[in-house]
């Protein structure tokens, strides 16, 4: 969990456990577990009612189900569990925008923080099989509070709030087109 998020910028418990559920998967030939979602970024100005994908960005989980005393002089002492996870990116980075973590967590949603829609009180998506959920541990809401901190992440409030931006998550590549939430 600490590698995806300190180098893969995935800042949530919740959102790494839904993609660690993925049923898109396969064995990798080392053993491991190599679990596949999607998150987009839709654009919503162009045609009233509709967003058109603008960048969707392909998640790569790996979980490693043996059991272990230890994995590199560290103790484990049981099941490994999740190894990492990351953004497959143009150009080989592994880092995923900020909006990603979003749209993992409150796909579908026009304003995640607003009042009266927070995790616990969202309905699911219709593309994501396990809805919404709240935050896991205060360290959630931690990560949450600095994100919002950011910039980029208050930009994105405001066009999700707009209407101007929709996210969307799924375990399938997303379709090029949907209908815009806020409508």
């Amino acid at each position: 969990m600490d590698k995806a998020y300190h180098k893969h910028n995935i800042w949530t418990l919740s959102a790494m456990k839904k993609v660690m559920v993925s049923p898109n998967y396969f064995m990798g030939g080392n053993g491991n577990y190599n679990l596949t979602a999607y998150a987009g970024h839709y654009e919503c100005e162009s045609t009233p009612g509709v967003c058109v994908l603008s960048d969707q960005r392909e998640l790569r989980g790996v979980h490693d189900g043996r059991s272990y005393q230890t994995y590199y002089n560290w103790p484990v002492n049981g099941l490994m569990g999740q190894l990492t996870l990351y953004c497959i990116n143009p150009g080989g980075a592994r880092l995923c925008p900020n909006w990603v973590t979003f749209a993992i967590d409150n796909p579908g949603v026009s304003n995640p923080f607003q009042p009266g829609t927070m995790k616990s009180e969202v309905e699911p998506s219709p593309t994501a099989t396990l809805g919404a959920s709240k935050p896991e541990s205060s360290d959630d809401s931690e990560r949450i509070n600095k994100k919002l901190s950011e910039l980029e992440s208050q930009q994105l409030l405001t066009e999700l709030s707009e209407g101007t931006t929709a996210l969307e998550f799924s375990y399938e590549p997303l379709p090029q087109t949907i209908k815009n939430p806020n409508k």
